[in-house]
């Protein structure tokens, strides 16, 4: 198995059917792996008290609305 490229850790999962705790691993800018304990990754975030929403999305996906981002 190839290492990943960056490991989310403590990370509380929320999707349309569940919230849980879990490791995210990421290789090549794509969610590859979801559990506890994963191997370690060239970076590691520790996201501990944090929501993590994968979100899926496809090339007739478009949105006009804007984010807002924490400074």
């Amino acid at each position: 198995m190839q290492p990943f490229d960056t490991v989310i850790r403590n990370a509380r999962v929320v999707t349309a059917a569940d919230t849980f705790t879990s490791d995210i691993g990421i290789r090549d800018g794509r969610i590859v792996s979801l559990g506890l304990d994963l191997p370690p990754g060239h970076q590691e975030i520790d996201a501990a008290g944090r929501h993590v929403t994968p979100v899926a999305s496809t090339a007739t996906c478009t949105s006009t609305s804007r984010l807002a981002t924490a400074r």
